[in-house]
């Protein structure tokens, strides 16, 4: 490694512990490829708490050792079994072991049990197995460690539960495509988890269980998503700390829930597998009924129909969130009844995302959270038809929050824009710069304008928009001039016309200063010609063509001629006064170099007052 810069500290000057905690962010296999970088990180390594075994398909295992193990299965065990033979820690921190499914039959169970059970002994805390082997079955050891904090299985196997089973520290729970043994080894699992707080059920069968209980004290997030086999199985939940709750699942045989009064958010999206179960379903809207007190609720649309049909409606007196996403693979059904049904009911909500189909009709009765609570609201699979846009007309009408605050807004905006064009006007009026473009050249003041302008223009129909609706005191609060907003003929001509007029009214009366600081009268037309015709030029070729008429285009391409013929009289009026009245006419040599001697001063007075 190369030697330290005075003033710079190099990686090799890091301790061993900063080290350490750098390569456990790296896979294993990548964190033991440093060891060939020298001989102080040869063995770092081997330090590493966090141990990640992940065998890709798509990147074969290297080696292990002296590079005899050529197959990837064969290379992926040999390193495993090397990484924790040198492993040179007492504990781990993370150990996560994944087998590719192609591959998996090449990974013996022997060896699979044998690395958890050596993390196992190692006091491992977070712990993530996502392996599917044939007749695998995991280590007793685990279902007594003590020190496991985070249990993460993605394991197809037969999820038997031991009678000793005891985790007193797990506190996060995540369990895919197990299957489970039966109802009592649900009850087990739970039961031995005393600080459990963070659950995840997903893919797991049901197949076997008739009642799925979660009894726990201090259980605070639970997700349930696409369960197999659960058509005969009871969901029953008893969770006084549950705060937020997630289904997303066919419908089960049966629904308990109890003491929920924590419950903060809830996403239940219940699916329909068999359309002509639709009328036997009716017992998950005893769902409903205990997650009154949520403050966020997600819906699918088949969970809304749901809803809709407990009777009586619950209230929902503390949500401040509603959300029924779109799914274009979901059946709607709702009948006579939608959404406008359910919001006089959430007197609280300011939060409102829904699929424009599940509102059917418009209440007369304008429910009180869209009059006073309601802040944002989202509309999806929405279609520009009569029916899409009665119900938007609807809700902006009614929705006095939103409208004072898109009033609001549309306030700032104006405002902003106002500051914006007084700033451009003193910008231009601030100028005090005398130098003196030579020649025909055009003042960077010009170029800056009209860069401003005609970007400005290619927005004109919202500055439109915003300028109309300014109040008449708006040009008592402003230096800008008058005309910035009078309109020739208001009736029949955009406010923006006269905006743009106003502009550039702007830059040709700075024009004018600015041809003042010429001495030479006819350089200050020559300056004023070139400067015109660029500002003519960029007008025909930008937005702005628009918003002049011909009329104004044609009146100053007249000054830029008037300005043009000033200039030729002022600056070569000698000139072409030197020239002979009757060119034929014969002279005599004298009178010859008198006529040249005349023009060659007059030519070379008018041609240095370009330079």
């Amino acid at each position: 490694m190369a030697k330290s810069v005075k003033g710079v500290v190099q990686i090799n000057d890091l301790p061993d512990s900063v080290l350490i905690h750098i390569l456990s962010f790296l896979s294993t296999k990548d964190a033991a490829r440093t060891s060939i970088l020298s001989t102080r990180w040869r063995n770092l390594f081997t330090l590493v708490p966090n141990l990640n075994f992940d065998l890709d398909e798509k990147c074969p295992f290297w080696g292990w050792g002296r590079g005899d193990c050529k197959a990837p299965i064969k290379s992926f065990r040999c390193f495993v079994d090397g990484v924790l033979f040198f492993h040179d820690t007492e504990n781990v921190d993370k150990f996560r072991l994944k087998f590719c499914r192609k591959r998996s039959e090449s990974v013996d169970s022997i060896s699979a049990c044998r690395w958890i059970s050596c993390a196992l002994k190692r006091g491992v805390k977070h712990l993530d197995l996502n392996i599917s082997l044939n007749k695998f079955t995991l280590p007793d050891a685990l279902f007594t460690c003590r020190t496991l904090v985070t249990l993460k299985l993605d394991i197809s196997l037969v999820f038997k539960i031991p009678e000793d089973i005891h985790f007193p520290n797990l506190q996060t729970l995540h369990l895919r495509s197990v299957i489970f043994f039966d109802d009592n080894s649900v009850k087990s699992l739970f039961s031995s988890c005393s600080n459990l707080e963070d659950v995840v059920i997903e893919k797991c069968s049901m197949t076997n269980v008739r009642s799925f209980s979660i009894s726990h004290l201090f259980l605070k997030r639970l997700s349930i998503i696409h369960s197999c086999d659960n058509f005969k199985c009871w969901l029953m939940i008893d969770t006084p700390h549950l705060s937020n709750f997630k289904l997303i699942d066919n419908v089960v045989a049966g629904y308990s829930l109890k003491n929920l009064e924590s419950i903060v958010s809830v996403d239940i999206q219940i699916q329909l597998e068999d359309e002509d179960l639709r009328a036997d379903t009716r017992h998950a809207t005893s769902i409903f009924r205990e997650i009154y007190l949520a403050r966020s609720l997600v819906m699918s649309a088949y969970s809304l129909e749901l809803l809709l049909s407990c009777e009586p409606l619950p209230a929902f007196p503390t949500l401040v969130e509603l959300e029924v996403p779109y799914n274009k693979a979901e059946q709607l059904n709702l009948g006579d009844k939608g959404l406008e049904t359910l919001l006089p009911l959430l007197p609280e909500l300011q939060n409102l995302a829904f699929r424009q189909d599940v509102l059917n009709s418009l209440p007369e009765e304008v429910p009180s959270c869209l009059l006073f609570k309601v802040k944002v609201i989202e509309i999806s699979n929405f279609v520009y038809d009569q029916d899409c846009i009665r119900k938007a007309k609807y809700i902006l009408e009614n929705a006095a929050t939103i409208r004072l605050q898109a009033l609001n807004s549309l306030v700032r905006l104006s405002e902003s824009v106002f500051s914006l064009l007084t700033d451009f006007k003193s910008t231009i009026h601030k100028d005090s710069s005398k130098a003196m473009i030579p020649g025909d050249g055009l003042h960077p003041l010009t170029t800056y304008s009209m860069n401003y302008l005609t970007l400005l223009a290619d927005y004109d129909n919202i500055l439109t928009d915003i300028i109309s609706d300014w109040p008449p005191s708006a040009p008592a609060r402003s230096s800008l001039p008058k005309e910035f907003f009078d309109s020739r003929d208001f009736n029949e001509s955009p406010v923006a016309i006269s905006v743009r007029i106003a502009w550039l009214i702007l830059v040709l009366c700075k024009l004018d200063c600015k041809s003042k600081h010429y001495k030479d009268v006819s350089l200050s037309y020559l300056f004023l010609a070139s400067n015109l015709q660029h500002i003519i030029s960029r007008v025909r070729t930008s937005s702005l063509v628009h918003l002049l008429d011909e009329e104004w285009l044609a009146k100053h391409e007249a000054k830029v001629r008037q300005f043009t013929t000033n200039y030729e009289q002022l600056a070569w009026g000698k000139v072409f006064d030197s020239l002979p009245e009757n060119p034929t006419a014969g002279m005599t040599e004298r009178e010859a170099k008198e006529c040249f001697k005349k023009f060659n001063t007059s030519f070379e007075d008018a041609y240095l007052k370009l330079h």
